[in-house]
């Protein structure tokens, strides 16, 4: 039975672009730290994988139950597709009407909504060329630094508070 995502409660907050990315470079960590050390993991994607097939949600459910994970993941309304650019794929989101701030508003309310005390997210090169890698650690990497500031995206701190993640991974 899963458990609802770890609001304000989280040891690890892994930041994944896509479903098969949290056991392809993240491998390690999810079975170390949910398995064996019982952590509070929460996983969060940046791509709707709903918008797919069923199937590929029941793969990412049963690849994180397998790691141990029991906290449902939280899967954001954006888009997967594939360009080997970050400035082409901020691009083709905004095409898609989704602009970088609402991106970055995403990932400030992730990190508010839970607290982590540790945040992993993708290489910044995006592992092999992988634009929605690139804007995923882009992201993070700006959203650790504006995430303890109220005046930013002011509604998610309304709701969640404010957040300065004491350790980030990228």
């Amino acid at each position: 039975i899963w458990q609802p995502p770890l609001e304000g409660k989280t040891d690890l907050l892994l930041l994944s672009a896509h479903g098969d990315d949290d056991q392809l470079f993240f491998a390690g960590l999810l079975p170390r730290y949910a398995g064996q050390e019982k952590a509070a993991v929460q996983v969060a994607y940046l791509t709707d994988h709903r918008n797919l097939t069923n199937q590929r949600t029941h793969e990412i459910l049963n690849g994180l139950w397998a790691t141990g994970c029991t906290a449902y993941p939280v899967m954001a309304e954006f888009p997967d597709f594939r360009i080997d650019s970050l400035k082409r794929t901020y691009q083709e989101y905004l095409r898609l009407g989704y602009s970088q701030e609402k991106l970055l508003s995403y990932v400030v309310e992730l990190l508010r909504r839970f607290k982590p005390q540790v945040v992993v997210g993708h290489d910044i090169e995006g592992e092999y060329g992988h634009g929605m890698h690139m804007v995923y650690a882009d992201l993070v990497a700006k959203a650790v630094n504006i995430s303890a500031d109220a005046t930013q995206f002011p509604d998610s701190a309304e709701q969640y508070g404010t957040w300065d993640p004491p350790k980030t991974y990228i």
